[in-house]
């Protein structure tokens, strides 16, 4: 014995369907909001290093800010506020907050 405790007598009760369960969506919902964060900043870098003539062109003639400012400092926001659903889905959900007690 590896001194792990034995979970085989569980497998079959609801409250191990139900952490099953919430497991899949945790997972779901972790690789959707990866996807779009990893999406987000590969288009910010392709578009530095194919297009950057796009993300240079100033906001006013003769100002000194660029698009590629604007496009870096959404991607913040949009950073945050990822975070932001992920946090408030990890602890509204009563199954999220139930697990979070044991």
């Amino acid at each position: 014995m590896d001194g792990s405790p034995d979970m085989s007598a569980d497998r079959g009760s609801p409250e191990a369907g139900r952490l099953r369960r919430l497991v899949r969506q945790r997972q779901r919902l972790q690789l959707l909001l990866a996807l779009i964060l990893i999406c987000g900043y590969l288009g910010l870098i392709l578009a530095m290093a194919f297009a950057p003539s796009l993300l240079a062109v100033t906001t006013r003639p003769g100002g000194n800010i660029t698009g590629g400012l604007y496009w870096s400092f959404l991607y913040s926001l949009v950073t945050l506020l990822i975070m932001g659903i992920y946090v408030w889905w990890r602890t509204s959900a009563p199954v999220n907050r139930e697990s979070l007690r044991h």
